[in-house]
């Protein structure tokens, strides 16, 4: 296997649930690295209306190339390593997450009774998913992406072009409309993570986990 070097360019594609041709724009970052292979890093958050589905009412588990790295889930409360590699983050990183998730997790199971309202639902299993994350390729170029779904479909996503959210619902707009509002301007904050923090944080597993990751 060769590795491939590169220094100071980066490229950000542009990708959405639908599409699977990423389009590309340049950046300048002053950075160097060298990688083998490529790699990726996902967040999956799920929140359930109410129990009885067989899942927790809220869940996050995180993926490195696809293999569960993380958990934390509303019956552990607790957030959790799930290879040994990864424990080399240190006993600080998993509290803090754990602190993290702890306050995340009522404001998810907020949005998902928002969601309800908003498609007049009352009662039922109903399912709000967040989907997030980076790939740094081996030739040094990287994507990162954000959608929500609802009910197994397409609620919204984040254009990365345009760092603007997109309804695929009638139902989102009315979030959109405000994380779009210039008071709000989320699409700018989740631009920073994509670009900047999930490229940082995946490079950090990388090292710490290349034996594991980089077999074939």
């Amino acid at each position: 296997m060769e590795c491939t070097g590169y220094y100071l360019t980066i490229y950000i594609f542009v990708r959405h649930w639908r599409s699977t041709m990423p389009t590309l724009i340049l950046l300048i970052l002053g950075v160097s690295g060298v990688y083998c292979d490529s790699h990726s890093m996902r967040y999956s958050i799920t929140g359930v209306s109410s129990p009885g589905s067989g899942l927790p009412v809220y869940s996050v588990v995180g993926y490195v190339d696809d293999k569960e790295m993380t958990s934390y889930n509303s019956d552990t409360r607790e957030y959790f390593p799930k290879t040994e590699w990864i424990k080399k983050l240190g006993s600080d990183y998993w509290e803090e997450e754990t602190q993290k998730d702890r306050y995340a997790e009522p404001i998810f199971k907020h949005n998902v009774q928002t969601a309800m309202r908003r498609f007049n639902q009352t009662g039922g299993i109903h399912i709000l998913q967040r989907m997030y994350g980076c790939e740094l390729r081996e030739d040094g170029t990287t994507e990162g992406y954000q959608q929500y779904g609802y009910d197994g479909r397409e609620f919204m996503y984040l254009d990365t072009q345009r760092w603007i959210w997109i309804p695929t619902m009638n139902e989102a707009q009315i979030t959109t409309q405000r994380w779009n509002s210039p008071d709000i301007r989320l699409g700018e904050k989740d631009q920073n993570y994509l670009e900047i923090d999930c490229i940082a944080f995946l490079k950090k597993l990388i090292d710490h986990g290349r034996e594991d990751l980089e077999k074939r």
